[in-house]
């Protein structure tokens, strides 16, 4: 159960920073 959450907790911060880095680039072409 706890091992659940840490993983769903890794995949929410691996696309949160994937999505920073998405619009930084967005940012940077504009």
């Amino acid at each position: 159960m706890v091992l659940e959450s840490l993983t769903k907790i890794k995949i929410a911060v691996i696309l949160k920073k994937q999505y920073e880095i998405k619009e930084f680039v967005y940012n940077s072409v504009i």
